[in-house]
């Protein structure tokens, strides 16, 4: 061997024998002894990388959706050639210092919350693989779900348990639906969509029902989550429909108290009648009849009284109108010329047109005028609701 290479061949056998990195010494020397020493027949040691040791991850953790990051690796006997395994797969990695790694991890490894294993590999010669440190990505925050529509908006009061569509952004699996604060099952269809049953008990009477998502706190110490803003779905009482008057008419002078029973459609609980426009004491039956009671003081004359049902708001109003007769007799009530429709509403042009004219009568002014046996009544009107189904719009 050449004079000159002797005392750092030795340094390099000891170095190899006690596991030193080969990474320690500058390259280009070692190029130049590796050289050297490749000139030289009898030259065949090998000097071998040693056996990498894993040592901190930093960071040791992360959340999911992260994105991608750098990862740190420290520990022993590290070489320029040694390279991050990430479950088993090369990272992109540099090289800091014989204690250092520096490691590129993508945004895909990190996209769902689980672990990874994390070992060093140097290749031969020597070489190896390190023990593995376990890398936790832990769920990522829960954001605040937001409702943007319910389907459907709104339901009349008693129509029954439904399906209800919730539309909005951020739901997740474990998103859950509140129903006048009460949790309900939910089906998570997507991050835009959530279902649920609405109970018949929901929407029995009119109101506001306020509808709710909440999500759970989410990653490794709860964070995020908590409820969205209630949006209100409205239940909406029905236009309450007429159709009989039990009984359908009395005498004028009936001293008792007389009850009498409408039946119809779309009764509530809060339904009123109302008797020649004032409300009465209502007694609801159900969604197909109520009752109210007239005394003798409605029934001393004789006449014809206007039967209606208003129910209250959200929704509702006034019903179709029912004529109740108060009959006279020959000792209570006279007859009397009422101003009124086939349906009991008022007369649009009245008796005899807008003005009735001083004079002979004609076909917009005559009347009223009474037969000599006091049967008939006749009278002219340019009203166009004495009648149903009234063909001409002249005078009658």
């Amino acid at each position: 061997m050449h004079a000159g290479l002797k005392p750092l061949y030795r340094s390099l056998r000891f170095a190899r024998l006690k596991r030193r990195s080969f990474a320690a010494f500058p390259l280009a020397v070692l190029g130049v002894v590796v050289a050297g020493l490749c000139l030289f027949p009898s030259c065949n040691d090998i000097i071998n990388y040693p056996v990498p040791v894993i040592g901190t991850l930093t960071p040791s953790t992360i959340q999911a959706q992260y994105g991608q990051f750098t990862l740190t690796v420290t520990g022993k006997q590290l070489t320029p050639a040694s390279t991050v395994l990430w479950n088993g797969s090369f990272l992109i990695t540099y090289f800091q210092s014989v204690t250092e790694l520096d490691a590129v991890v993508p945004a895909r490894d990190v996209e769902a919350p689980g672990a990874a294993s994390i070992t060093i590999e140097t290749p031969q010669p020597g070489g190896g693989i390190s023990k593995s440190l376990i890398f936790t990505i832990s769920p990522p925050p829960t954001p605040v779900p937001q409702i943007s529509g319910l389907s459907p908006s709104g339901v009349l009061a008693g129509s029954g348990a439904f399906q209800l569509v919730i539309t909005g952004s951020n739901f997740v699996n474990a998103s859950v639906v509140t129903v006048n604060g009460d949790n309900r099952n939910t089906t998570f269809v997507n991050a835009n969509r959530l279902e649920t049953q609405i109970q018949t008990a929901d929407v029995a009477t009119a109101g506001m029902v306020q509808i709710a998502v909440t999500n759970p706190p989410g990653g490794t110490s709860g964070p995020g989550g908590g409820a969205s803003t209630p949006v209100a779905l409205v239940v909406s009482n029905p236009v309450p429909t007429l159709s009989t008057l039990s009984p359908t008419a009395v005498v004028a002078g009936t001293s008792t108290t007389t009850p009498v029973t409408i039946t119809g459609a779309s009764f509530v609980p809060d339904s009123v009648i109302q008797f020649d426009g004032a409300p009465t004491t209502t007694i609801f039956g159900g969604g197909t009849q109520i009752s109210m009671s007239l005394v003798a003081g409605d029934l001393a004359q004789a006449a014809v009284h206007r039967v209606q049902v208003v129910n209250p708001g959200p929704g509702g109003g006034p019903s179709n109108v029912l004529i109740f007769p108060v009959n006279p007799t020959l000792t209570h009530g006279l007859p009397e010329l009422l101003d009124y429709g086939f349906d009991g509403s008022q007369a649009n042009q009245g008796l005899c047109g807008t003005n009735c004219a001083v004079g002979p009568p004609t076909l917009t002014t005559a009347g009223p005028s009474v037969t000599s046996d006091g049967k008939t009544i006749a009278f002219a009107s340019t009203s166009t609701n004495l009648l149903k189904d009234q063909a001409n719009a002249g005078s009658d």
